[in-house]
């Protein structure tokens, strides 16, 4: 695992003084000392030393029953209030028994309403490398993923998505705002996105507290809902028929994620691991780690710019839309971008 304490300019300990507390047995006192310090009196004192140690085992009781859910969405919003900044990517696939290695970037700048986010990923397997493109700006999402010969280019066109909203007066909706909401959420890509699709997919529990390489973090778990699940019984278990998606992709039955809790970064997520369950074994199949994260001083604008050029681009704008309810002839038409378009592939 990469430990979090691994930082650019968000290192934590930029400005902690010398500890002096392991070196206080070696001073020695002054024998000649006539004066006495000053303390209380001996039955208010243990009073107040028991108040003090009541309030800091309520507060521990506090921090413990501290609500997983909860802290996830804080988590993906409090990185949208960062200043612009940079961090390095590790992701390990458990493939059929073979690990597979990935490693990447991904930078964020811009505003909390309007973000700029570019995030690059590259895994290299047996038969070649895979890679992942995610590219938000003002205007677009662009989403390329690549492998071998095969390659998806598909976007969302973020200004027709603001527009169908307000012409179809869903921002104010009250029947569906969760929908509204959620896609508000995945129009905005990177890994804001990643941690409300969580909130979204799995139940979490109480979150418990860890430290790891001298930083406190959070440590939360939680187990995927089902569709039946998400719309009633929290309490169901995941059956067989739900592991699998409907394009045959297998999903997790648990996640662990670890976010930080003060110091550097509040509610950075440094890690988070997807569990398989199978007759009472379980097993990690993806682990993603960010470290290294670290402010960037100067943004060029170009990094979160894409030119597909003469690339085949999947136009998801419709469907996306539709997801919300919205007719297909309330969206305006696509700027066109390349003059070949294509179905999904994969």
């Amino acid at each position: 695992m990469v430990h979090p304490a691994q930082h650019g300019e968000f290192s934590p300990w930029d400005n902690v003084s010398a500890c002096y507390n392991e070196y206080l047995w070696q001073i020695r006192f002054n024998r000649a000392m006539k004066s006495k310090p000053y303390t209380l009196p001996r039955r208010p004192g243990r009073l107040t030393t028991l108040a003090i140690c009541a309030q800091l085992l309520f507060l521990q009781g506090l921090a413990r029953q501290t609500q997983g859910d909860t802290l996830v969405l804080r988590a993906a919003k409090q990185l949208l209030q960062l200043p612009s900044f940079e961090t390095r990517i590790r992701q390990t696939i458990d493939l059929a028994g073979q690990q597979l290695v990935g490693t990447g970037t991904y930078r964020q700048s811009g505003t909390s309403v309007a973000p700029l986010i570019r995030m690059e990923l590259r895994v290299q397997m047996a038969n070649g490398v895979a890679s992942l493109q995610q590219i938000r700006n003002q205007r677009f999402l662009w989403i390329r993923r690549a492998f071998m010969d095969r390659t998806v280019l598909e976007r969302i066109d973020l200004r027709r998505v603001n527009e169908a909203l307000v012409q179809n007066g869903l921002v104010q909706d009250k029947v569906a705002p969760l929908n509204v909401e959620l896609a508000s959420w995945i129009a905005r890509g990177g890994i804001p996105s990643l941690l409300v699709s969580l909130e979204h997919h799995f139940k979490f529990g109480v979150a418990q507290t860890r430290k790891i390489d001298r930083v406190d973090v959070w440590q939360i778990e939680g187990h995927w809902k089902s569709t039946a699940t998400r719309l009633s019984d929290p309490a169901r278990q995941t059956t067989s028929r739900d592991q699998t998606s409907s394009d045959g992709a297998i999903r997790p039955d648990r996640v662990r994620l670890l976010l930080g809790q003060n110091k550097p970064v509040p509610l950075f997520p440094y890690q988070i691991v997807f569990f398989r369950e199978d007759k009472g074994t379980s097993r990690p199949i993806v682990s993603i780690d960010f470290f290294d994260i670290r402010k960037m001083p100067e943004v060029d604008r170009a990094w979160f710019e894409y030119q597909p050029g003469n690339q085949d681009v999947d136009d998801l704008t419709e469907s996306f839309l539709m997801r919300l309810g919205i007719p297909r002839s309330s969206a305006k038409n696509a700027l066109p971008v390349s003059g070949r378009r294509t179905t999904r592939r994969y």
